[in-house]
């Protein structure tokens, strides 16, 4: 509803795609019966038995023996927003992200939607998933129902809209297209009844990356040893996000015990060639921002800004789940700069840079079937790598690229991608250069130098907190300033207030 309880208002899921599939199957049946046999005008009494009044559930304002009509849901616009965050977290393999207690799994029923007026690119969806086409079981077996309503069409279209940010649901989707070479990533933020069920997990600012058909940075899914409790994969160490002393945001309880805080999807820009968007969450000891650029469709760069509760030294690591190694296929090595992970079709690189003195690149510590390795994504749980990019200190900052390539590829358009750091003080900068692309992307704490010098003898000057900048074609974006200078010559001029100005 407007307020948002299980469906949010812009048609996010608050548990993720395995248990709303789950429940959603059977559901559609009977919305199927409702369009069939009930009269939209008949009137209604309602009985709130069942409407609880602890929170989330709370404001539904539902009132007893009130008459009310039941137009019918199959048709209604908030179903088809429904089908489209399915859709929006579709991994280049086929598979919905798994967030939250999911596996790795594929939507069934977005066909049957098209019939009762859904866009045409549900039908696409499910007719071109590469591991699993033309699904009708799940939670409910909806053979008769597809062969009553469904009919194929060869020529149905993927959508036409690519990145979709979820302000409401808490997600930010980012993709370069809808083929199995396109890259993806979620960006999680969920607040308020977004992250309140039984089966989200503490994961603010979490993400999970794909591309070239294979999913490289995972979250975990549903791993419960002890039948009594919650899954222990629900909690911040099992997703990619920034761990303080070894921990994120607050775990969860039992029942509704939620537990972790709130994380908010902020100032997102959905652009042709720069897109952008912020995930922030409160910790215990400092503010977390996570923003993520995508970069041409290409390639992106991940600003984590941590500004402290209090001015104390504390452990930060910047993890990394790869769905590769251990019983998983495909490898993970650690570099120079962070991990490498290679699959058969798709790999990534990862370089990552903090504001702090030092920073190390390692593995925590292993225990088959045990947290932070421990995942359920297949047929059964498993164990994949997992990496730490580690620094101490006062809350520094961590400044990441993320460059996915085809495996095999040595260059072109699809091949690796490489950054090298560039010297600053009090930052973090690395110049990423590509086939015939050469970008900036630096991080300042707010006592840095405005200047930075490029290899090539250029400077930048800016008061921002983050700047990206292409030295090829003078695309930029700027994060919390009001200039961006190269060579004395203006790149942006922002207004004093804003949060992000951008230059495509």
């Amino acid at each position: 509803g407007p307020e948002g309880q299980y469906i949010q208002a812009d048609g996010g899921i608050s548990e993720g795609p395995h248990y709303f599939s789950f429940g959603f199957a059977p559901t559609v049946a009977f919305f199927i019966a409702v369009e069939n046999r009930q009269d939209p005008t008949t009137l209604y009494n309602r009985n709130c038995i069942n409407r609880s009044n602890v929170d989330p559930w709370s404001g539904h304002g539902c009132v007893d023996d009130e008459p009310f009509t039941y137009p019918s849901p199959i048709r209604s616009e908030l179903m088809h927003d429904v089908l489209d965050w399915s859709l929006s977290i579709r991994l280049p393999q086929g598979h919905r992200a798994p967030v939250a207690d999911s596996p790795l799994r594929n939507q069934a029923a977005q066909a049957l939607f098209v019939h009762f007026g859904a866009p045409e690119h549900h039908l696409w969806d499910w007719s071109s998933n590469p591991n699993d086409p033309y699904k009708i079981r799940g939670g409910h077996d909806l053979s008769i129902s597809h062969l009553a309503y469904v009919a194929p069409n060869p020529d149905a279209q993927p959508p036409t809209w690519k990145n979709r940010f979820l302000i409401d649901g808490g997600t930010a989707n980012f993709r370069s297209g809808w083929q199995s070479d396109d890259r993806v990533l979620v960006l999680m933020g969920e607040n308020g009844s977004a992250r309140k069920t039984l089966h989200d997990h503490a994961d603010g600012t979490s993400f999970v990356m794909g591309a070239y058909g294979d999913l490289l940075v995972t979250d975990t899914g549903y791993y419960k040893p002890d039948v009594r409790n919650n899954a222990v994969t629900a909690n911040p160490p099992s997703h990619s996000v920034i761990l303080i002393d070894g921990k994120g945001a607050a775990e969860k309880g039992l029942l509704n015990d939620w537990g972790d805080r709130d994380a908010f999807i902020e100032n997102a820009i959905d652009g042709d060639t720069i897109s952008y968007a912020e995930s922030r969450q409160d910790y215990d000891s400092a503010q977390i921002t996570r923003g993520v650029t995508f970069v041409r469709e290409r390639y992106f760069v991940m600003a984590d800004r941590l500004d402290p509760i209090e001015a104390s030294s504390h452990e930060y690591r910047y993890r990394i789940h790869a769905y590769a190694g251990y019983d998983l296929d495909g490898e993970v090595t650690l570099e120079t700069h962070g991990p490498h992970i290679k699959r058969d079709n798709g790999s990534l690189k990862i370089f990552t840079a903090s504001t702090a003195e030092s920073i190390v690149h390692e593995e925590p510590d292993y225990t088959p079937l045990f947290v932070p390795h421990v995942h359920n994504l297949i047929s059964g749980e498993g164990d994949h790598t997992v990496t730490d990019s580690v620094s101490t200190g006062v809350a520094p900052d961590f400044l990441t690229i993320l460059a996915p390539y085809k495996t095999g590829s040595e260059s072109g358009v699809d091949g690796p991608i490489e950054a090298l750091p560039i010297e600053t003080s009090a930052g973090a900068a690395w110049l990423i250069t590509s086939e015939d692309q050469q970008d900036v992307a630096w991080i300042r704490e707010n006592s840095a130098p405005t200047q930075l010098s490029l290899p090539n003898g250029q400077v930048i000057d800016t008061d921002g907190a983050f700047v990206f900048l292409s030295l090829t074609d003078s695309q930029a974006l700027l994060s919390r300033g009001s200039y961006l200078n190269l060579d004395n010559q203006s790149v942006l001029d922002c207004d004093d207030n804003s949060k992000m100005c951008m230059k495509q």
